[in-house]
C-alpha cells in the first residue's frame, strides 16, 4: 500500500509492481483524506492509515473498504496532535509521535488511549526537542527520533527512558537531520 499525499489516495499494488486498487480523494468524510502520509498493515492485513491534516487513523480492508477510524486527539487538549508517524507493536496496538507535544501516544484498535507520556523540552535524556519518529522492536521496545537534538533514544513499552545515541555530527554514529527510523523484528 501506498499513501500517495499530493492526491490524497491511497494505491495497492502486488509485489510485482501490478496496480490492485485505488481509493480515496480529498475531504473529511470516511475514505476520503487529508494528506495521509503513513501506512501499515496489521497482522490481520487490515490497513491503517495516518490521516494528517484530518487529525485521525482510518482502517481499511487490504481491498479498501472503509473500517473505522478514529481521532488521534485527546477530548479537550489544547495542540491538535497530526496522525502523521505511528508504528504497530505485535499486540495491534498504535504507537503514535507527537512532536509539537514532544510525546507518544499508545491506542488500542478502537482508539482508546492506553498511555500517554510525554517529556518537557529538554537536552536530558527521556527528553525531547522535537519527536519525529518511531519505531518497535519484537520486545516492544520504542525507539523515537529526536530531530531537534539529533539522537535516537530508546524506552521501555511503557516509556522508561534506557539508552539514547546520536548527537549532531557527521562523523559515523552522529546525525544530521535525523528523520526516520526502522529496526528489525
Amino acid at each position: 500500500a501506498v499513501a500517495d499525499s499530493g492526491n490524497d489516495r491511497i494505491q495497492t499494488f502486488s509485489l510485482d509492481g501490478t496496480h490492485l486498487n485505488t481509493w480515496g480523494g480529498f475531504g473529511t468524510g470516511p475514505g476520503q483524506f487529508d494528506d495521509p502520509i503513513h501506512v501499515e498493515f496489521l497482522d490481520d492485513n487490515t490497513l491503517v492509515v495516518g490521516d494528517k491534516n484530518n487529525w485521525r487513523f482510518q482502517f481499511f480492508s487490504s481491498t479498501g473498504v472503509f473500517l473505522l477510524e478514529f481521532n488521534s486527539n485527546i477530548a479537550n487538549e489544547p495542540v491538535k496532535m497530526e496522525a502523521s508517524r505511528f508504528s504497530i507493536d505485535d499486540n495491534g496496538e498504535i504507537l503514535a509521535r507527537y512532536g509539537a507535544l514532544r510525546s507518544v501516544r499508545r491506542f488500542d484498535r478502537d482508539g482508546e488511549v492506553l498511555a500517554d507520556w510525554r517529556s518537557s523540552f529538554g537536552t536530558e535524556p527521556g527528553r525531547f526537542q522535537f519527536s519525529e519518529d518511531l519505531a518497535i522492536d519484537s520486545q516492544g521496545m520504542i525507539y523515537v527520533t529526536d530531530l531537534g537534538n539529533s539522537r535516537v533514544q530508546k524506552f521501555t513499552p511503557d516509556g522508561q527512558f534506557l539508552r539514547e545515541w546520536g548527537g549532531n555530527g557527521t562523523t559515523p554514529g552522529k546525525f544530521n537531520h535525523l528523520f526516520s527510523i526502522a529496526v528489525r523484528k
